[in-house]
């Protein structure tokens, strides 16, 4: 914990924006230099005087080029908020700039794009809670604004806005009262949660038909679905069903229990368990995660879970799109038509060439040609971070049937996510890499009718 008892002017922010401005000639200032929003975390703040009391903020722009997932850094400021509400005597008498910092310029859209992301979600925070609020800008490349920063700091105790609305005189401290606080409402935010695991550790003689489970006795978390379909027969399940939840903002110190557990006739099994942080996964730093976007987590009997978090904000960043396929070949016997009852799955392939399956779509019965429209992704299924979409896919094609064994008919060659988004089509041979010649081939694939929303 760092304790500060500052001077009646408090300047905290990161050393790239406090550097361009003349704060060293202030009187009266404490200055706190840090590089990310969570080094605020273990900040506890206390003035000198309730006198002329001023907080000059310049945060944002570091954590976006820094890969820090948004809502982490969100939990950061609204701790540190909290903190300042504390503070004796009424907010009102506390006034706050915040420094906006200016971009760095790399001159691509989605990248400026995201960092303003930051800039305005932090000055959203800091208006809500403290509606004095008042808002500077910075541009290096505009001199006036610089020769304004100076004369303002130079010049801080006469500013006439601060003066007239902010500055109130205190003769002594008075005796802390407990107020009457309406406490802020914290709506319930959506969290859904997709999970795989490998070596899974098996009691039995055989393999084990696991499925995952979430549950929580919080009473700020809510289980809208509470687990997934068991896997038959394997020790490394890939679950395509979605566990869902709510929970708070306030809340992200609260436990979830992920399980993982045999089916059984009699009684299932428990496999594996471990509890996490609501924020461990809802605010996972994108460093944190594999290029699939899962977090791993070791399990103490052998094994491996891998959790992937798709938070309301990654909601709003969506794919979506229809897809057909044509000149299958014949699959089913002459008594069934001759024909297919064809589906799809998606697989996201790393750097490493490995893969794995992140959407299967139901099945078109007895064609040889199909259509698949409105199917509608986040775009963090596809391991996007972000603006970063240079993802790798195939699609591979099954023929469903009645006895629950699917015949493969094969493959799409590699697609790049970014190639299909530009261009908002493509079109695949689909082959079997078994066989040769002509006998590869095995239908024709087309994705089409592509948008991106990016509802921020």
């Amino acid at each position: 914990m760092t304790y500060i008892e500052s001077e009646p002017a408090f300047i905290v922010g990161e050393k790239s924006t406090l550097s361009k401005l003349n704060y060293s000639t202030l009187k009266g200032a404490t200055i706190y230099e840090i590089n990310h929003a969570r080094d605020l975390n273990d900040l506890h703040l206390k003035f000198k005087t309730l006198e002329k009391r001023q907080i000059w903020i310049a945060l944002g722009r570091n954590d976006a080029r820094h890969g820090t997932n948004l809502e982490a850094y969100e939990h950061c400021i609204e701790r540190f908020v909290h903190q300042l509400k504390n503070l004796i005597a009424d907010e009102k008498f506390l006034n706050i700039v915040y420094i906006k910092p200016r971009y760095h310029k790399t001159r691509n859209y989605h990248e400026e794009q995201h960092q303003a992301k930051f800039i305005t979600s932090t000055y959203s925070i800091l208006l809500n809670n403290f509606p004095q609020t008042i808002l500077i800008t910075q541009d290096s490349k505009d001199y006036w604004v610089s020769d304004c920063y100076r004369h303002m700091f130079r010049d801080l105790i006469k500013h006439d806005v601060v003066q007239t609305k902010t500055i109130v005189h205190v003769e002594k401290e008075q005796p802390i009262v407990v107020p009457v606080v309406t406490e802020r409402v914290h709506p319930p935010k959506n969290l859904i949660l997709y999970a795989y695991a490998k070596n899974l550790p098996n009691k039995g003689l055989g393999t084990i038909d696991p499925y995952c489970q979430i549950s929580s006795d919080e009473a700020s978390i809510s289980i809208l679905k509470p687990k997934t379909e068991e896997k038959s027969n394997t020790i490394d399940p890939i679950w395509l069903e979605d566990m869902e939840l709510t929970y708070r903002d306030n809340g992200l110190q609260d436990k979830l229990k992920l399980a993982v557990k045999d089916k059984d006739v009699l009684k299932d099994d428990s496999v594996e368990s471990i509890a996490l942080k609501i924020g461990d996964l809802a605010a996972a730093r994108d460093m944190e995660l594999n290029p699939f976007g899962y977090k791993n987590y070791a399990l103490s009997k052998g094994g491996e879970l891998f959790v992937q978090a798709i938070t309301q904000q990654d909601l709003r960043h969506k794919i979506k799109f229809d897809l057909a396929i044509d000149n299958l070949p014949k699959m089913d016997g002459m008594f069934s038509g001759g024909k297919a009852d064809p589906y799809f799955e998606i697989h996201l392939v790393s750097d490493t060439s490995e893969h794995l399956i992140i959407f299967k779509s139901d099945y078109k019965k007895n064609t040889k040609q199909a259509e698949w429209v409105n199917i509608c992704l986040p775009m963090k299924r596809f391991g996007v971070i972000d603006a970063h979409i240079h993802k790798k896919f195939f699609v591979k094609f099954w023929d469903w049937n009645k006895n629950g064994k699917s015949d493969y008919i094969g493959s799409t060659p590699m697609i790049m996510l970014n190639e299909l988004t530009a261009h908002g089509r493509i079109e695949r041979k689909i082959l079997d890499e078994s066989k040769d010649g002509n006998k590869a081939f095995r239908g024709d694939m087309k994705i089409y009718a592509v948008e991106v929303t990016r509802d921020f």
